[in-house]
């Protein structure tokens, strides 16, 4: 960003300067470094753009600055230069031992460096490898990209995701989801799927592994997903544009679009971000007498988001977000009629409406304090019809049309602060009211009656605090909790058939968190913590004509110890592994009869054991290679009688093996770039559910694709190709759930799906 004016600095301490040039200059610069004010620096006049003026105060001085957004910088110590060795008796000198130490954790709530974090997470760069339809990806992006993340495969917005083998149940219904998504801070969900919001214009994705009990509470047992935007810049005009056009083997055609405009109505102090998108998948499945290809699925959304900066050091983040995904039917096969068709008697549609209105205000103070405050609401609605005809034609059709209104109202305050060596300490209060109304209906088409529903309404109020402490220069301690208070009420639609019921009932406990890490050399950390998280217990509809029962809270506390390996320099190998061991107890589960109808029980407790590595190998400057695995070893224990039969099997959707792989090539010349990469995914064997009705086996597939792309300019131009064999392979065990009982339904992988892609920005 040019100054307006020549920034002017005064001889004296470097927090004084530094202070000096975020006032003229109108950037945001944060220290926890008690040490700048004991550095001196010489003042200098320039009218350089800010960051190259805050590399000349800099230089010299041992630190160094890190960006946190494109107006905002942290001062951290600059990594010691490696130790100098000899090769052939040639003195050189050594890379980067510390490469990596300054991927910022956002999730953390106080930006710490990955080096010092004590858990599991995963960080990426929306840039690192984005060909193609990135948006309009999704959740599916990234399953592709890590396999700590599992997901059910309903349908884009029915889906459950799970993390790390935390998986209840292969339905969404009232209790809480196991995986919490945040955009820019803010909840998105706190019961229900997961909406599958777009991806275009994402700049940074993290998933923490969990339970993330201390820092986000309830129903975040196996962790939680930021998804956090490009915020808008206050310094330039921009823009951004995407279309592309695919085409579906054995079905039909697709396109998809978005675009980005920023727009500085005051410079460096008001800036509005707009995105736009609109995307539709061909559809590849058929049924007899309702048509052909009639999975395609069109998502229609944008984003509008405005930056305020009215004082230094603050800025006011607000955004409203909308989108509407609509299915015209379901995607799963009948192999009795084809490998990629079914038989219905009616269509079986789903829409799903999410809006999303957010703000989120920030002051960064001189010495190194985060205040941070937000708030958010979220209406989200669901529409889904099921093909509940049992008679053979030419029998009338019979449908169960069921709706879901979430209103979810969040806030939340956290003051916090990170020192340079590690050390920091976070305190906050958060607040979350949840409504949540089903509503049922059954029977023939013109005649419909309605089904007994639940509505629950939840409140949870909860403090928590975090307090890192450095031991020497390398090892720090982690210690922290989370004191909640949560209620929920449930009140049926209609007088039940039973009465031995409680409407409504209060959870309190406290979560407690221990973390530790280690630097055992300047490449190789170690790391390990200790976590509790919850969900509280609520109504629900029971099994049964017309009851509904209580479910309990259910717990889970994980224990992980793990190795981070850093790369050194810009080649070589990066990494990670851990080992991690759960205990969980009275796992709430959203299940279906063996007629198809929904109800939520607990099943029993569970152990589980995991696994998970991953390794980043950058082969040359312009090949890299990247691979992940996850071993599961999960059983039920305990279970009531009715789910006997699953006793000390593996819980549902979480496969005992599930391994990603990407080889990719990058090379510039003569101003223009060449990419392209090959991915592939293996799934292995999982199970629908508990009990004998979903005892039903899916899986053991391999996923392939290719991606080549050709920038020229301002112009990229790619090809993409999805399902690179063409494998039929089945990714989940059922489409209707009222054709459960045949046990014969699966859900083929999208056929080899080719696109042409054109992307541009400026």
């Amino acid at each position: 960003m040019a100054a307006q004016t020549p920034v002017v600095i005064p001889s004296g301490t470097l927090a004084d300067a530094l202070t000096a040039l975020g006032k003229q200059a109108n950037i945001d610069i944060g220290s926890s470094d008690a040490n700048l004010t004991s550095v001196r620096v010489k003042g200098f006049s320039s009218d350089k753009p800010a960051a190259r003026l805050l590399d000349r105060l800099l230089n010299g001085t041992g630190y160094q600055a890190v960006s946190i957004s494109g107006s905002a910088f942290r001062i951290v110590p600059r990594p010691k230069p490696a130790p100098v060795v000899k090769v052939r008796g040639t003195p050189t000198q050594a890379p980067d031992l510390r490469a990596g130490s300054d991927i910022v954790v956002i999730a953390s709530k106080r930006d710490r460096n990955l080096s010092d974090y004590p858990g599991g997470t995963i960080v990426m760069k929306s840039s690192d490898d984005a060909f193609g339809p990135l948006g309009s990806g999704g959740s599916q992006w990234l399953l592709n990209r890590t396999p700590v993340l599992q997901s059910t495969e309903l349908g884009s917005g029915r889906n459950k995701l799970f993390i790390r083998g935390i998986a209840d149940s292969s339905f969404a219904g009232p209790t809480q989801a196991t995986v919490s998504t945040y955009y820019g801070g803010v909840r998105v969900g706190y019961s229900g799927p997961d909406p599958n919001l777009n991806l275009y214009d994402i700049d940074q994705i993290e998933i923490l592994e969990g339970p993330q009990g201390t820092l986000y509470g309830a129903g975040s047992l196996g962790g939680i997903i930021l998804l956090n935007p490009r915020a808008p810049q206050l310094d330039k005009v921009g823009a951004s544009a995407e279309i592309g056009a695919s085409a579906t083997q054995h079905g039909g055609f697709g396109y998809d679009s978005a675009g980005m405009v920023n727009l500085v109505p005051w410079t460096d102090h008001i800036a509005v971000r707009a995105v736009g998108y609109r995307n539709r998948s061909g559809g590849f499945i058929n049924s007899p007498g309702i048509g052909k290809h009639l999975n395609s699925l069109t998502q229609t959304g944008g984003r509008i988001s405005v930056r305020v900066r009215p004082i230094d050091g603050m800025t006011i983040d607000g955004s409203y977000i909308l989108q509407n995904s609509e299915q015209p039917d379901l995607q799963y096969a009948n192999p009795t009629f084809g490998a990629l068709s079914h038989i219905e008697a009616v269509a079986q549609p789903f829409a799903d409406h999410f809006r999303m209105a957010r703000v989120v205000a920030e002051q960064r103070f001189g010495n190194g304090w985060l205040l941070s405050i937000s708030a958010g609401r979220v209406n989200h609605d669901t529409e889904q019809r099921y093909d509940a005809t049992r008679a053979p034609p030419p029998a009338d059709p019979v449908a169960y049309d069921e709706s879901i209104d979430i209103g979810l109202t969040t806030v939340e305050a956290h003051l916090g602060r990170s020192q340079a060596n590690g050390g920091g300490w976070l305190v906050g209060f958060s607040g979350v009211w949840d409504t949540t109304r089903a509503g049922r209906t059954f029977g023939f088409l013109a005649t419909p009656r309605d089904l007994i529903g639940v509505s629950n309404r939840t409140q949870e109020r909860a403090g928590y605090g975090e307090w890192t402490l450095p031991i020497g220069s390398k090892t720090t301690v982690t210690i922290g909790g989370r004191y909640t208070s949560a209620r929920m009420d449930g009140e049926p639609s209609r007088t039940p058939t039973n009465r031995d019921f409680i409407k409504g009932q209060t959870t309190k406990r406290l979560d407690p968190e221990l973390g530790l890490t280690h630097h055992l050399t300047e490449r190789l950390q170690l790391f390990g913590q200790y976590t509790q998280g919850f969900r509280t217990g609520g109504l629900a509809v029971a099994r049964g004509a017309g009851r509904v029962a209580t479910y309990d809270s259910d717990h889970v506390a994980v224990g992980q110890v793990g190795l981070r390996l850093f790369r050194t320099g810009a080649t070589g190998v990066a990494g990670y592994t851990a080992v991690s061991y759960a205990r969980w107890t009275d796992i709430q589960a959203d299940l279906v009869s063996i007629t198809g109808f929904p109800y939520t029980a607990n099943v029993g407790n569970a152990r589980i054991l995991t696994f998970e590595a991953a390794a980043d190998w950058a082969i040359t400057g312009d090949i890299r290679l990247r691979s992940a695995v996850v071993l599961n070893r999960s059983r039920l224990i305990d279970p009531p009688t009715e789910f006997a039969s699953s006793g000390s099997r593996p819980l549902p959707a979480s496969p005992s093996l599930t391994g990603t792989g990407r080889l990719a090539w990058a090379h510039k010349y003569g101003g223009h770039e060449f990419r392209a990469d090959l991915h592939m995914r293996y799934v292995g064997k999982s199970r629908l559910g508990v009990g004998p009705t979903l005892d039903i086996p899916y899986g053991n597939f391999f996923d392939t694709g290719a991606t080549a792309a050709m920038a020229f300019g301002r112009i990229e131009t790619s090809l993409t190709v999805d399902n690179l064999l063409d494998t039929r392979g089945n990714r989940f065990a059922i489409g209707n759930p009222f054709a459960i009982q045949p046990r014969d339904e699966s859900t083929p992988l999208r056929p080899r799906t080719v696109r042409v892609g054109l992307s541009t920005s400026f």
